[in-house]
């Protein structure tokens, strides 16, 4: 306080002269920042080598490719039979140049796509509607069971018969090959959703049937829907094989057809390792969406 009783500022302390220009947790504003140190670390980071894991699969495939070619270098494996990785490359490239590679590929993947979202969609819808409501499982339980015991490719002359050898063909063959699948596990997925858990909800107050299944058995079935994907789309690559095999003039099932019937075999090499390499895009496509909207799923390794 001042002379004449009015209050003056504050006399500065030797804590708050000490406190003066520091930051969010007591650094001091005046101190060189972090950012080029961090930048520094950042580019290091991406420098080193790959994680252990990812190391170890690259190095398996590598073996894999390398004792592939051996073989057939060797003689071990007839190269009329087995192309090898060099001659199923140079195939690849010339498929590439003339462009009828990339319309083979294009036309499957349109197919794939196609038919997996239909299939796959109404199988997630399908499943939900089984596993809440008793009476439509009474229903439709038995048909559902004896229908996904039928393969796919005994399918394949039915749907030639009725909807010929076009595209539609094509989708609603993989949409029945994708479908059945994916309904047996949403459906087991949502039946599988704790007691406990639901009476937990109810008791924190999640009441109605929507907001339970919204904000319950939806997160809870999600993983094994995601889980349940990865098997529909590979059974999906492996039925549009079959099905461009009769009644069509493209795709990889065609190219690989095609290719064998004139003992072509670097270029059915190329047509077998598209798919497969297909299939992998494509899990790990459904794996990082699962990693996406599943961060509260945690798999554990048993071992």
């Amino acid at each position: 306080m001042t002379e004449n009783g009015r209050v003056g500022p504050r006399a500065k302390r030797p804590a708050d002269a000490d406190q003066e220009g520091t930051g969010f947790g007591g650094q001091s504003d005046r101190t060189p920042t972090a950012e080029p140190a961090l930048r520094r670390g950042v580019i290091r980071s991406s420098l080193r080598w790959p994680s252990g894991r990812l190391l170890r699969r690259m190095v398996a495939l590598a073996c894999l490719i390398t004792t592939w070619q051996l073989l057939v270098v060797t003689g071990v494996l007839n190269p009329l039979f087995v192309a090898s990785p060099g001659a199923v490359i140079t195939e690849f490239r010339t498929l590439w140049s003339s462009g009828v590679y990339q319309e083979d590929l294009g036309t499957s993947l349109r197919r794939v796509v196609v038919g997996f979202i239909v299939g796959g969609g109404a199988a997630v819808i399908c499943g939900y509607v089984l596993a809440s409501s008793p009476l439509a499982e009474d229903i439709f339980d038995w048909p559902v069971q004896a229908a996904r015991s039928i393969s796919p490719l005994a399918l394949v002359p039915l749907t030639v018969l009725w909807l010929g050898t076009g595209e539609l063909q094509k989708y609603v063959l993989i949409g029945i090959t994708v479908f059945f699948p994916v309904l047996i596990a949403v459906h087991g997925a949502v039946r599988s959703v704790p007691e406990e858990i639901l009476r937990g909800a109810r008791t924190l107050n999640c009441q109605g049937r929507w907001r339970t299944f919204r904000y319950v058995v939806i997160p809870i079935s999600a993983p094994a829907i995601f889980n349940a994907l990865r098997i529909g789309i590979a059974m999906a690559l492996l039925v549009i094989v079959a099905a461009e095999m009769i009644g069509a003039d493209n795709g990889i099932g065609y190219l690989i057809l095609n290719s064998g019937q004139v003992f072509d075999t670097p270029a059915v090499f190329v047509g077998i390792v598209s798919v497969a390499v297909l299939g992998t895009l494509f899990d790990r496509i459904l794996l990082l969406a699962k990693r996406r909207f599943c961060r509260w799923h945690v798999e554990t390794v048993v071992g």
